[in-house]
């Protein structure tokens, strides 16, 4: 996961069978009810080493065949809550199921507001 600027959350997931489709489903699930959020969705596929995907959501082989999927979520300032939300959902999410001992990654504030902690992404090693 990483916070390039305050409207922007990425994100990036391992691939395997049967995960780009459910992606690519949610993505057309939520741009339906939620006409604020604008998704870019990027698909590395293992079949093609090196070969990098552009692809629009709702495309695509439906193989599924691992490789690395990049999620980018977008809002204007109106809905920065929004995306706030989603990220801490996100690390609440990785903290829950990192491995034990995982070291701490920092990644950039959501904001230059200085009263924010800092944000990471693995849980801290005990």
């Amino acid at each position: 996961m990483s916070r390039p600027g305050p409207l922007l959350l990425r994100l990036e997931l391992d691939g395997g069978p049967g995960v780009g489709d459910r992606v690519r489903d949610l993505v057309a699930r939520e741009s339906a009810c939620c006409s604020f959020l604008a998704f870019t969705l990027t698909e590395d596929r293992s079949d093609a080493p090196g070969e990098d995907l552009d692809r629009p959501h709702g495309t695509g082989d439906g193989t599924g065949r691992g490789g690395r999927i990049r999620l980018g979520i977008a809002v204007d300032a109106a809905h920065e809550g929004v995306v706030e939300a989603l990220a801490t959902r996100t690390r609440a999410f990785v903290a829950r199921n990192s491995p034990r001992g995982a070291r701490r990654r920092p990644v950039a504030p959501s904001s230059s507001r200085s009263d924010r902690p800092p944000v990471t992404t693995d849980r801290e090693h005990p």
